[in-house]
């Protein structure tokens, strides 16, 4: 689980909105990451003064939310991903995420395969497809609920 005010202290620190939209995609992205490093959801191997390492890929625990959010955000302001810091400072949805194909090798370079792979897949839905399937699956991941209706 992401500590309250962690995501919307990475977008602050990388000038990019904190809205539903933005908090809903970065919990998307931690769900795939998986792993339990401390204040590190998106499982950064930013050293920072008083880590200790997580696992043997460097990924890092820090040692309070503030150095995690810190690191994180440097991080993303890396020049290896210039498609995810746009799509973030342009309060993009998940569904703009889908088979785009800079974003994806930006998720790759990050090590999150299993999130990259599934975002290419969906890049071959079906727009009309698409409209059902993202906000219902956006509320799974982040573990809201809500009963989805039907009507032709």
């Amino acid at each position: 689980m992401v500590l309250p005010g962690f995501f919307e202290g990475v977008l602050s620190q990388i000038g990019a909105p904190v809205t539903t939209n933005n908090l809903g995609v970065l919990n998307t992205w931690a769900h795939f990451e998986g792993g339990n490093a401390a204040f590190n959801p998106l499982n950064t191997t930013k050293t920072a003064p008083g880590t200790t390492n997580y696992n043997s890929a460097g990924v890092k625990n820090y040692a309070s939310m503030e150095d995690g959010i810190h690191a994180t955000a440097v991080t993303l302001r890396l020049s290896y991903y210039p498609y995810i810091r746009q799509a973030l400072k342009e309060n993009k949805s998940l569904s703009y995420w889908y088979g785009n194909s800079g974003i994806i090798e930006n998720l790759k370079t990050w090590g999150t395969v299993n999130l990259a792979n599934e975002l290419k897949k969906a890049g071959n839905t079906p727009p009309e497809i698409k409209k059902k399937i993202i906000p219902a699956l956006i509320l799974a991941i982040t573990g809201m609920a809500i009963i989805i209706t039907a009507h032709e």
